[in-house]
């Protein structure tokens, strides 16, 4: 069992290094902030949501949480969660938070909501 569990967390640590489009600079330095506009950004969230589903599959009781280093990509999340909503919902159960009156509430993600949502949380239908 520690042996899955190492491999969990490690499986874990790749979804959340690849969530976060992290790049690594010259002298080790992280910069979640950057921006490699080399417009693969479609190409590099399509894998992202699939290492996401793997994951979610083969960890049957896990949830990935993720949100976006600025607004900007917070919202570029949302747009794919409206566009794609019908495809996952069936298979995944999806939360989303808003911030109201000073405190984050979470609630079931409704691609027809106009605001803005802060966070989200995937977890695997039984």
């Amino acid at each position: 069992m520690k042996f899955k569990k190492l491999l969990s967390l490690v499986y874990l640590m790749v979804v959340n290094y690849l969530i976060s489009v992290l790049v690594t600079h010259c002298g080790g330095k992280i910069d979640d902030m950057s921006n490699s506009n080399n417009g693969d950004v479609s190409k590099v969230l399509a894998t992202v949501i699939q290492i996401v589903i793997d994951f979610l599959e083969r960890n049957k009781g896990a949830t990935v949480f993720f949100t976006g280093s600025t607004p900007g990509r917070t919202n570029l999340y949302n747009r794919i969660l409206r566009k794609q909503y019908l495809s996952y919902k069936d298979k995944y159960h999806i939360m989303a938070s808003v911030w109201v009156k000073n405190k984050f509430v979470l609630g079931e993600f409704d691609p027809g909501f106009t605001g803005e949502y802060s966070e989200y949380y995937v977890t695997r239908k039984n």
